[in-house]
């Protein structure tokens, strides 16, 4: 769909006043691509079905709308936000060895993982809980997000404000001892993933985001686009340009989706990555 103007639908008011409120009415925000923008009547007839879904038909109105999404007019950019079933916000202090683990789950069968800490899915797990930990003890700059659900996290995202993203060289005489155990191999390889995506990262003020990871057992439930919707606000409201690197073509299609741009693919430690912008 690419982008929608500021001032889509100007007939209605309510979409309008909503829009300044803050306040995103899923069932208006659906249907306001087809209200007054020069589609036909049978427009109405989504409308019926979607007002049904908490009475009548609820199982069939919400498969419909998680199947349509939920479009924000938030930014310039379509921003899928979906059927918000968790509450995504800071991670807190408390929260962080519950985060490490699930990151440390969530990237262990990942490409660049078993080519930079090898093929024992144990180990590269074993070997993840040391990464994590090391670069949010280290990286201290960061501001993650976390997604949870009844108060257990169920996903999570390294966010780098501007200018913390690359190590200062404090930061790697504290970094490099903290991997010694896993291993001199895994650290070298390592190494050597950081010094190529440190070499591509743009040279623009940009936030950084990553490793995102949701739990497995909460996957195919709209929590990464949350997330990703939640990030996008901030660097709207912050006027940011957002910045990712990623070893999967999958996630690059749902990065797109929140107005991601892929700016250079190459091959890193065998792997092949993809670089990607948001322009703000």
């Amino acid at each position: 769909m690419g982008r929608l103007p500021r001032n889509a639908c100007p007939k209605f008011p309510v979409l309008q006043a909503e829009r300044r409120a803050g306040v995103p009415s899923r069932l208006n925000v659906v249907l306001a691509p087809l209200q007054g923008c020069g589609y036909p009547p049978w427009h109405r007839t989504w409308q019926s079905v979607l007002l049904t879904r908490e009475t009548r038909w609820p199982a069939f109105g919400t498969r419909l709308v998680d199947r349509l999404g939920v479009l924000s007019w938030e930014s310039d950019h379509v921003v899928n936000s979906e059927r918000p079933i968790v509450e995504v916000r800071a991670l807190h202090t408390d929260e962080l060895p519950a985060a490490i683990r699930l990151l440390a789950r969530g990237f262990r069968d990942e490409p660049l993982q078993v080519a930079s800490l090898g093929p024992d899915p144990e180990r590269r797990h074993q070997r993840l809980l040391v990464l994590f930990g090391a670069m949010f003890e280290v990286m201290n700059g960061q501001t993650p997000l976390v997604a949870l659900a009844g108060g257990t996290v169920v996903g999570v995202t390294g966010v780098a404000p501007p200018g913390t993203c690359q190590p200062t060289v404090a930061q790697l005489l504290k970094y490099v001892p903290a991997l010694v155990p896993m291993g001199l191999p895994s650290l070298v390889h390592t190494a050597r993933l950081n010094r190529s995506w440190g070499q591509v990262d743009p040279k623009e003020h940009h936030s950084h985001l990553g490793p995102l990871a949701v739990d497995a057992a909460m996957r195919g439930r709209g929590i990464g686009s949350q997330i990703l919707g939640h990030y996008c606000r901030q660097l709207d409201d912050t006027s940011l340009m957002g910045y990712l690197e990623t070893d999967s073509e999958d996630k690059v299609r749902l990065y797109e989706r929140f107005g991601f741009e892929v700016v250079r693919e190459q091959q890193v430690i065998g792997v092949r990555n993809w670089f990607m912008v948001r322009q703000s």
